[in-house]
């Protein structure tokens, strides 16, 4: 056996000595280093199957503490979705000609939400304006004109108020 700077592995002695049992022309020799080098080589293989096992074995684990971690901030978050939802509601409120509008923007869909803030829009909007006339008429007549009920119709026209209607997030009523 010849020496070398580096340190050999097993597998590379057991190579070394094949090659010297073949040069040696010796059978016995030959069939055991032969032996010996597929013997490392099925350990080498068992190795490096329990290797990439355990490797699995590792990211299972891994990935199934991930998801538990996940499950469980979800679980949280739903939590305090749950607690803030029952114990704050979002509301606008306009009062318009004795009539108030109620808009509950606190609803759980995005859709449902952006139609209950279009809905403040509009009943901001009509509001405004209902006023600027009420305002006018009664400077023009020099009394005071009584307001006109202008949220009720808004509720059945598909410019107003009917599609907040159909999703519950708005009421009218008379104010106090």
């Amino acid at each position: 056996m010849t020496a070398t700077a580096t340190k050999m592995t097993k597998l590379e002695k057991a190579e070394l000595a094949l090659r010297n049992a073949v040069a040696s022309g010796n059978t016995r020799r030959i069939d055991g280093a032969a032996k010996r080098l597929q013997e490392l080589r099925d350990e080498a293989g068992r190795l490096a199957a329990r290797k990439q096992d355990v490797a699995r074995a590792e990211h299972a684990v891994n990935r199934e503490r991930i998801l538990r971690e996940q499950r469980a901030r979800k679980q949280k978050a739903d939590e305090i979705e749950a607690e803030l939802r029952s114990t704050s509601e979002v509301y606008a409120t306009v009062h318009v000609n004795g009539r108030v509008c109620l808009i509950d923007l606190s609803a759980n869909d995005q859709v449902v939400r952006g139609t209950a803030i279009e809905a403040v829009r509009r009943v901001c909007l009509v509001a405004a304006n209902a006023f600027q006339d009420r305002l006018a008429k009664s400077r023009n007549k020099l009394s005071l004109e009584p307001g006109q009920d202008v949220l009720t119709p808004m509720l059945v026209n598909s410019h107003g108020l009917l599609y907040a209607a159909k999703h519950n997030v708005v009421g009218i009523k008379d104010d106090i």
